[in-house]
């Protein structure tokens, strides 16, 4: 839309998206829904002891650093951290899922 010239619309475009109750519902539901879902999958992947603590662990703090912390202090970066600690987490996971059950 810059490119064509439309810079007035887009802060429109984006105040009306915001505004739209569908949107509000759908990120009320996202945001602590996909947090406390890495929650639950680390005390899981703890719990059953499939996989190594430590990797479990970093699943389980990351929604603190992805959420209160990342908003609290502003720093975006914080939840892209979240996310590495999440991927390097689930390498253990993902490997133990491949494990054939005679191994």
């Amino acid at each position: 839309m810059t490119r064509v010239g439309a810079d007035t619309l887009i802060p429109t475009l984006g105040q009306a998206y915001a505004a739209a109750w569908e949107v509000v519902a759908m990120h009320g539901g996202w945001v602590p829904g996909h947090l406390l879902g890495y929650l639950l999958l680390g005390i899981a992947l703890a719990r059953a002891r499939v996989i190594p603590q430590w990797a479990a662990w970093l699943i389980i703090v990351s929604p603190l650093l992805m959420g209160p912390i990342a908003y609290g202090t502003g720093l975006g970066l914080l939840q892209v951290l979240g996310y590495v600690l999440v991927f390097i987490g689930s390498v253990p996971a993902a490997l133990a899922a491949l494990k054939k059950s005679d191994d």
